[in-house]
């Protein structure tokens, strides 16, 4: 019966068929689980164990010459746990803030999906290290030259890359396959010329980086540029409050952190309010 019924069916019901068996194989692939670093974090903010917090410390900063997403990921987590316990542990803070300050001026990846996660990981890391310690001037280095990073890879007036929700595979050599099924989206393995694999395994690839550059230029850098600009120029202008020598080094952070002229201005400014001006030049949009 169950032969006959599949020679009967329509042929695109077969191939809506086998689209939604591929899409929930490679969706338990993708998803996967979490790297067991971060599932060791997650598992120690529960145990306050001080000797554990130190050997992730350790773990979390051997993969800071990788230049990973995972690094930032471990950071940000681990920042995370600490956070709570800086404010009554001398130790803590200290540990702290070197990690924070050793994510922030460390550059991201240049891949786009990494870059994505990197940014994400790193703004957070930015909001923790403004909250949990008083205004420096070191500190404020540190969040120009993430602010400067971030401006340096966002691209102005960045044109959309075409993405396909599934991509065609290429056509291959028919002595080969002449009567086989193809359609978007299908799974690479079932082709068994291997060039034509290779350059549909590369065609996928190259879709699922184009996505993740446009989300990327249009939605991850455009917030991570509003939300650190505002929290980089307040911040400076607490420096300055508290030390008006500091002032001397205005120039130098403005330019670290590639601010506008506007921007500057702020930053100089006595007022810590940024106004309903900022807000309109810097929203997403």
């Amino acid at each position: 019966m169950k032969h006959i019924f599949i020679k009967t069916m329509p042929l695109y019901y077969i191939m809506f068929l086998c689209v939604i068996v591929g899409f929930f194989r490679v969706g338990r692939i993708a998803c996967g689980e979490p790297p067991p670093i971060l599932e060791r974090i997650q598992a120690v903010g529960t145990t306050n164990s001080i000797s554990m917090l130190a050997a992730l410390s350790a773990e979390v900063e051997s993969l800071r010459t990788k230049n990973s997403a995972l690094y930032f990921q471990a950071s940000d987590r681990l920042s995370a746990v600490l956070e709570p316990f800086a404010t009554t542990n001398a130790a803590r803070l200290e540990q702290l803030e070197g990690l924070c300050q050793h994510a922030l001026v460390t550059e991201c990846p240049t891949n786009p999906s990494a870059a994505d996660l990197c940014i994400k990981s790193k703004l957070q890391i930015a909001r923790r290290l403004e909250r949990a310690f008083p205004p420096s001037l070191e500190r404020a280095r540190v969040l120009a030259d993430f602010l400067g990073e971030v401006r340096t890879i966002m691209i102005t007036n960045y044109k959309w890359l075409q993405v396909s929700m599934n991509v065609l595979p290429p056509i291959w050599p028919t002595n080969v396959e002449r009567f086989s099924l193809r359609f978007s989206g299908m799974d690479p393995k079932t082709i068994k010329d291997p060039r034509a694999r290779a350059a549909y395994e590369q065609a996928i690839d190259e879709n699922q980086q184009h996505n993740c550059e446009n989300i990327l230029q249009t939605h991850t850098i455009p917030e991570a540029n509003w939300a650190l600009a505002e929290l980089f120029v307040t911040y400076t202008q607490r420096v300055f409050a508290q030390d008006p020598r500091t002032m001397e080094q205005a120039a130098s952070l403005a330019k670290e952190a590639r601010l506008t002229a506007e921007e500057e201005r702020l930053m100089r400014s006595s007022s810590q309010d940024p106004g309903p001006l900022w807000y309109h030049e810097h929203s997403p949009r």
